[in-house]
């Protein structure tokens, strides 16, 4: 965690934010699925299921632990990955809301209902590194609803190379300061809002501005020097009285002009009406001392008011912590074991407060008013809270995590059925590519094997255990019905049928694509084969979605003519036009629907395949598209590229989407997340993710979870990083197992508005058994 936020004065809710400028904003709140909002897509965000114990590959955070903890004036916040807690009472109770999105760069909240998350944009940034061409830039998210809702802009403005932090006075007017670090040019930069972060405009400029920024009374801006071991000279503490154009020195008595690493400050000033305080770390001698000034005048003069020093210097390792819970209450932390000195008058008495239940390594301080505080302890940042001025202190009673007391709704566990395996009359076997809940009951496609040949099939079941089959085609083809896709009206199923032509010999042999051919029926049960498509001539259909009404696919018709088709009805079809500047070199693998509309991921570039084989995903670096409604499209911004392959994994939820890819190595996983499809970051761990594959239904994510053992278990998420396992009940016996044999192992997963549907395939028989696996809700 950042010092600056370790060591927030109390009454100033200032956070590390980052800097950012104007651009598009959108709303973000919860749309029906599908439903477009919009000129950008927007994302459903809700409560987060976050696991009450560890998770399969991550441990998730105990109840008492925080990411990131603040403090306004009255309560106190905190962060767990995609929560943000908030304490109007003192840290007494805790309401839960979402953060947009898992590992924002930093948050800042107002008060119970203000807050701000930064996110980085991603696919134009450059490595940083000093260098003039580094480029950074973000994402600021707010919203006025505790964190239920949330607004998003995104920002134009380079903030490279430096700390950036917000700094609001009210729910509108607001400042964000990027200040410069050390390998930069040494100037930092001051934006402006008027309207609560959107847009943003320059305000000023100075010379090294520290990260250390605050507002005071009049509409004085200061920025003061943070804990650094760098060489700059950076100014101990500035300040602007007209929005930040200039900055002059703050005149704190005996460090007029003071610069440099042997002072920083434990945290902005802080102001209530015109009386301010601010401590100072003054570095310069053999210990290290705590110099508070005070000010009665909005801070245009200031008084030295006391002195807090030590000079052991095997205690330095724990920091000093300081936090103003009003003008004339001031404490301070780490001098010597677990006490605080605390001061009511402003400096002129201390005394020292034995700290009962809290433990040592605190590493932040703030109190809301003279009686309810909190620290955070290292090093697993525990948050405690004291309701009594610091003398007693217990562990934060957060908010539990959903999956201990889940919503209405809530998928807690799955309850299995046995398995039912499709009629194949006369086939070798029958092998089922989708399943989709339908009028009541179920529809399967896919394809009866004959001899080297197979003809198309469909079944419809009532119940997912008696399967009825109500369609075959031509048994003298190579065919099958590959996905199957469900409009207000009908269903359509889309796969191949016919010969794939091969032509030249040995290694310079090509094979062209089987043909495409659409199938569709208004009542599950009776299938129409429609005409030949002319715009699927020569076609590689890769993937398929359907939503708001149209039918999606895309594929190719050769490696350098990438293909994006739609329909309204599964009949006819269109190729849209994809412009070169937007799919150059485009190379589709999967699609999904999400709230806002449409992603398509695949990769650009690569090695053409030979032989009639597939290049290696990982020689093309990935790419993410993004549409509101299938037909016009645009690149997504995709941050961390380098050393990771095309996308080979896209999932959605109501809080996010995920994104996976091969990395050279073979071992470890590229993984992206979003939360409107339109910037992507990537995750530095990919160990977030259970493991296995994801399926999704642009509401649930679930991934399988490979266990010791042969057992196959699931969790969900609805943003990608947090997940929740899913307690396994009913005919556990007959579920699928891993690696299969002797039973049965899954081959896909589809999930549904009230369970999943997980298709298998037996290696003894080769059977593809059915289940159909209810969701366990909470109450």
């Amino acid at each position: 965690m950042n010092a600056r936020i370790r060591i927030l004065a109390a009454v100033a809710s200032l956070v590390l934010v980052a800097a950012c400028g104007s651009a598009t904003t959108v709303r973000l709140s919860p749309p029906a699925v599908g439903a477009a909002t919009g000129t950008l897509p927007s994302a459903t965000l809700s409560p987060v299921a976050t696991s009450t114990g560890p998770l399969p590959s991550a441990t998730a955070p105990a109840t008492g632990s925080v990411d990131r903890v603040g403090a306004f004036a009255g309560g106190f916040w905190a962060t767990q990955g995609t929560r943000l807690l908030i304490s109007a009472d003192g840290g007494t109770s805790w309401r839960p809301g979402t953060l947009p999105s898992p590992s924002p760069l930093a948050v800042d909240v107002l008060d119970a209902s203000h807050a701000w998350a930064v996110y980085p944009v991603g696919a134009t940034l450059t490595p940083v590194t000093g260098s003039p061409t580094d480029v950074m830039q973000l994402f600021v998210f707010r919203t006025s609803d505790g964190g239920t809702t949330w607004d998003a802009a995104k920002l134009t403005e380079n903030v490279a190379d430096s700390i950036v932090v917000p700094a609001f006075r009210d729910a509108e007017h607001g400042y964000i300061l990027a200040s410069a670090l050390r390998p930069s040019s040494g100037i930092s930069t001051l934006l402006a809002t008027s309207d609560g972060g959107a847009p943003w405009s320059p305000a000023g400029q100075g010379a090294w501005l520290g990260a250390e920024c605050g507002t005071g009374p009049d509409g004085t801006l200061w920025a003061g020097s943070e804990p650094t071991a760098g060489p700059e000279q950076r100014p101990l503490l500035d300040v602007s009285r007209d929005g930040g154009q200039h900055w002059t020195d703050a005149g704190l008595p005996g460090l007029v002009g003071a610069a440099g690493a042997r002072y920083s400050l434990l945290g902005p000033p802080s102001f209530v009406g015109m009386r301010g305080v601010v401590a100072v770390l003054d570095e310069s001698g053999s210990g290290q001392v705590v110099r508070i000034f005070t000010s009665a005048d909005g801070g245009r003069t200031w008084t030295r008011a006391a002195d807090i020093s030590r000079s052991d210097v095997a205690s330095f390792a724990v920091p000093l912590t300081f936090a103003a819970a009003d003008p004339s209450h001031w404490l301070v932390g780490g001098l010597d074991g677990a006490s605080l000195r605390v001061t009511s008058d402003a400096g002129r008495t201390w005394h020292d407060v034995a700290t009962d239940g809290l433990p040592a390594g605190v590493t932040a301080l703030l109190f809301a008013d003279a009686i309810h505080g909190a620290a955070e302890v290292a090093p697993d940042n525990a948050l405690y809270v004291t309701a009594d001025g610091g003398m007693t202190w217990a562990p934060a009673l957060l908010t539990p995590p959903a999956a201990a007391s889940p919503a209405p709704g809530d998928w807690t566990g799955l309850r299995w059925s046995t398995p039912a395996v499709l009629p194949k009359g006369d086939a070798r076997y029958a092998t089922p590519d989708d399943v989709v809940a339908w009028a009541g009951g179920f529809v399967a496609v896919g394809f009866l094997r004959y001899g080297s040949g197979g003809a198309p099939a469909a079944w419809w079941s009532a119940d997912g255990r008696s399967w009825t089959r109500t369609f075959t085609g031509p048994t003298r083809q190579v065919a099958s019905m590959r996905w199957l896709m469900a409009l207000p009206d009908r269903l359509v199923a889309i796969g191949t049928a016919g010969t794939q032509v091969c032509t030249g010999p040995g290694a310079g042999e090509t094979r062209a694509p089987s043909p495409v051919r659409t199938w569709t029926s208004r009542d599950g049960r009776s299938w129409t084969q429609g005409p030949a498509v002319a715009v699927f001539a020569g076609a590689s259909i890769a993937g398929i979605a359907a939503g708001q009404g149209r039918i999606v696919g895309v594929g190719d018709t050769g490696f350098d003519h990438p293909a994006i088709w739609t329909s309204a009805d599964g009949t006819t079809w269109t190729r849209e036009a994809l412009p070169a500047g937007t799919f150059g070199q485009a190379h589709f693998g999967v699609i999904t629907l999400f709230a806002g509309g449409f992603v398509v991921a695949g990769g650009v570039g690569g090695i053409r395949p030979s032989n009639g084989g597939v290049a290696p995903s990982v020689a093309s670096p990935p790419a993410i598209w993004v549409s509101a409604d299938g037909r016009s499209w645009q690149r997504a911004i995709l941050s961390g590229t380098t050393n990771a392959g095309q996308v080979e994994t896209l999932a959605a939820g109501t809080a996010g989407l995920l994104a996976v890819g091969p990395t050279p190595s073979g071992y470890t996983a590229a993984v992206w997340t979003s939360v409107d499809g339109q910037t992507w970051s990537r995750l530095s761990d990919q160990r977030v993710l259970p493991g296995g594959s994801i399926a999704s239904d642009g509401r649930r994510m679930i991934a399988q979870v490979y266990g010791s053992g042969d057992r196959v278990s699931f969790s969900a998420s609805s943003d990608g990083t947090t997940w929740q396992p899913l307690v396994d009940t009913g005919a556990t016996a007959s579920m699928p197992r891993w690696p299969g044999q002797p039973n049965p192992t899954i081959s896909a997963v589809r999930v549904t508005a009230g369970g999943l549907i997980v298709l298998g395939f037996d290696g003894r028989d080769g059977s593809s058994p059915i289940w159909i696996v209810p969701a366990v809700v909470g109450p």
